[in-house]
């Protein structure tokens, strides 16, 4: 089962939220765009690898945005 989240979370952790600590011009939301028209259809493009049954899995998306978050050459 892929796993995808269906609702705000921005609290869960912090006392505040962190989109609204990010700068409007700030790189990361130019980046976001991109990021987020690349990664489009990623959930149709798997689907067919993920069970329909069991625990839902991290989100794919999820996954691969973080990693694009890390300095190259950095361990884990």
């Amino acid at each position: 089962m892929m796993g995808r989240q269906r609702r705000e979370q921005g609290k869960l952790f912090y006392e505040f939220r962190l989109d609204d600590r990010i700068l409007q011009n700030h790189l990361l939301r130019r980046i976001d765009v991109f990021v987020t028209a690349a990664l489009a259809d990623l959930h149709q493009e798997l689907e067919p690898y993920y069970s329909d049954f069991g625990r839902p899995s991290v989100d794919p998306e999820g996954i691969v945005r973080v990693n694009w978050l890390e300095p190259p050459g950095e361990d884990p």
